[in-house]
């Protein structure tokens, strides 16, 4: 064995003794730490030893984290208990009728292929909650606000009045139409109710650290408390901190810091994760119980609370079927379940 070998053994001896001390002293069962673990003996049994050598540099973060914790003193589980059954769950738009609730703290991740309608399921979601007078933050990254704020007032108008009206016929009549025309009107008050509950978050690096502290500025400066979090979506993200990252350990980072800033935010996240084409053209057919199409970033499922698939048939023509079946493929509080599912091809909102 070389003396590299030697070190990388050495080495992972000893994070090994740092973690299973950490999980026992605080009764992990089900951690990032014993996760963690996991992956180094599995690449160390492989001999990935390239792997290797970056997870044991990755998990230092988690052996500080834990470290700085337990130094910080023991958790006051009555108070602890009562500020989380203070904090509002969520609900999804009723038209959906899932079981599920988004949890403060937690993120419910909706994955899909390009064209899949899953940014849709997004501004479904943001549109109710400004009908319910609940404030929303958005970080899109590839929306004009704009278009965006348009698409909220449709679906918006469809679900208080059952109205489609076309994204074409809307932009047109805005910029065309009488100041009596009554559809005209009607988006104009939905974009005025948009943009008192919706927050675009506009922000140079979209990265979990610029996302807190913005959420916050909202909070101290403008008295704003967000209640949700909407991001659109997950892969064109950047992580914090600047360094070179595969592809998967970037989003594991990604994952991990995220999950952390809404549990300190205690606002839940909506999150939409891009898959590839044939992984969306064949999410029915997935064996997994939870991470098929997020297979490039195991820690995303991890943290997640919720994650649904959006399985829908495309047709020849490149166009998708109004109706598809959500499969709810990880519950962290119940059971999962499949949901048949219409959506109005005008405005995209369920009906």
């Amino acid at each position: 064995m070389t003396n590299e070998l030697i070190l990388i053994e050495k080495d992972l001896l000893e994070k090994k003794r740092k973690i299973q001390k950490e999980i026992a002293e605080k009764n992990l069962r089900d951690s990032n730490l014993s996760l963690r673990l996991a992956e180094l003996e599995s690449l160390y049994s492989d001999g990935e030893f390239d792997k290797l050598r970056d997870k044991i540099k990755f998990l230092n973060k988690y052996i500080d984290t834990y470290e700085t914790e337990r130094a910080s003193g023991k958790v006051d589980l009555v108070k602890a208990a009562a500020d989380f059954c203070n904090l509002d769950e969520i609900p999804f738009p009723k038209k959906w009728r899932l079981q599920s609730t988004m949890q403060p703290g937690y993120m419910s991740v909706f994955s899909g292929g390009t064209g899949s309608g899953k940014s849709r399921m997004l501004i479904d979601i943001t549109a109710e909650n400004a009908l319910s007078k609940r404030h929303t933050g958005i970080i899109t990254i590839e929306v004009v606000p704009g278009s965006y704020a348009i698409k909220v007032a449709m679906m918006m108008i469809f679900k208080g009045t059952g109205k489609s009206i076309d994204y074409k016929d809307a932009k047109e009549i805005i910029k065309r139409g009488h100041k009596d025309h009554i559809e005209r009107n009607m988006l104009l008050d939905s974009i005025a109710v948009a943009n008192k509950y919706i927050h675009i978050l506009d922000m140079s690096k979209k990265t979990p650290q610029n996302i807190y502290s913005a959420v916050n500025f909202l909070r101290e400066d403008e008295g704003i408390n967000i209640g949700l979090l909407g991001i659109d979506y997950f892969q064109l993200m950047k992580p914090s901190k600047e360094k070179e990252f595969s592809r998967g350990d970037k989003n594991d980072y990604m994952s991990e810091e995220l999950g952390e800033k809404l549990l300190e935010l205690k606002i839940p996240a909506v999150v939409i994760s891009q898959v590839s084409q044939s992984e969306g053209d064949n999410i029915k057919e997935s064996k997994s119980s939870g991470t098929a199409g997020l297979n490039y970033s195991p820690g995303l499922s991890h943290v997640a609370e919720n994650i649904f698939k959006i399985n829908r048939q495309k047709y020849d023509d490149g166009k998708y079927a109004a109706n598809f079946e959500l499969r709810q493929v990880k519950n962290r509080d119940g059971e999962t379940a499949n949901y048949e599912l219409s959506q109005d091809m005008i405005t995209g909102a369920i009906k």
